[in-house]
């Protein structure tokens, strides 16, 4: 069985480049893939589902082609499925269940937002435990390392485990699922873990004690990077969107003042590709065994 990549970096003053990571770990990748091919005689298979707002379009296939972009050196065949605007709500249901039934594919990731949110959820459901490689049937009552985990959350702790091996951390949550993902990964891994609503009044305290943050809320700028302790490893795992900042609002903040920080740009979206790409060769492995 192939290890797992390992991942290194060096940072520029306190800044993380992720993305250097991500591409050491894209070389481990391909080459684990290439090992794959020569004896299966085929090539791991990642379909990309996506049917956005039509607000996020044009941002829905950006992001779709920038995996597609990091994927394919590494000699995996990456299929994408974008349904056009105004689909019947049952589209998404029918293509997932399309893309589960095909033995060419051997793992489902679905892009999100959705434009129809309850098909999302219905079509996410219908994923197959063998092609679920981005942990939409994650529990984390069972969860054990090498099952099938939400990928950029298991991206996040993978970055995490380089920076700070050691300590309590501050998850910063919202009302989407990402902050409580996360928190059951970290202390599955036996991290103590302190999960706070950016609406707390007990935020600004926590931040001035910490030496951990994690901001997962998805909201932009709802924590006050002035409020953060000097030393403290941040990692911002928003968004990089047009005209929308990242979670930490950095406006009165001197990040030399940290040990290291993860911006939303360059920041964990190609470690998360990554963990997509070695979720699928692992999902391609098992599928050869059967």
């Amino acid at each position: 069985m192939d290890s797992p990549v390992s991942l290194s970096f060096e940072a520029d003053g306190v800044t993380v480049d992720a993305g250097s990571v991500a591409r050491m770990g894209r070389e481990q990748l391909a080459h684990q893939v290439s090992r794959f091919v020569a004896r299966s005689k085929r090539r791991p298979t990642l379909a990309l589902v996506a049917g956005p707002p039509p607000s996020m379009a044009e941002q829905a296939q950006t992001w779709l082609a920038l995996k597609q972009r990091q994927l394919d050196p590494c000699g995996l065949r990456v299929v994408p499925e974008m349904l056009p605007i105004g689909a019947p709500t049952d589209a998404l249901v029918t293509v997932v269940a399309r893309l589960s039934a095909d033995d060419s594919v051997d793992g489902i990731f679905m892009q999100y937002p959705f434009a129809d949110s309850a098909g999302a959820a219905t079509a996410a459901r219908g994923i197959p435990a063998a092609k679920d490689v981005d942990g939409a049937g994650f529990d984390p009552l069972t969860w054990s390392p090498g099952m099938s985990a939400p990928a950029t959350p298991l991206a996040t702790t993978r970055l995490l485990a380089q920076l700070a091996p050691n300590g309590p951390v501050l998850v910063v949550c919202g009302p989407g699922p990402f902050g409580p993902v996360l928190t059951s990964l970290l202390r599955s891994e036996g991290r103590d873990v302190v999960a706070l609503d950016a609406s707390s009044a007990e935020l600004n305290r926590a931040l001035a004690m910490a030496r951990i943050v994690i901001a997962a809320s998805g909201a932009s700028d709802s924590i006050d990077g002035a409020r953060i302790a000097k030393g403290a490893v941040v990692i911002d795992t928003g968004y990089d969107l047009p005209g929308k900042a990242g979670e930490v609002n950095l406006a009165s903040t001197d990040i030399s003042a940290w040990k290291a920080f993860v911006p939303p740009r360059g920041g964990l979206g190609p470690l998360t590709v990554l963990t997509l790409g070695e979720a699928t060769l692992r999902a391609a492995k098992r599928r050869v065994a059967e």
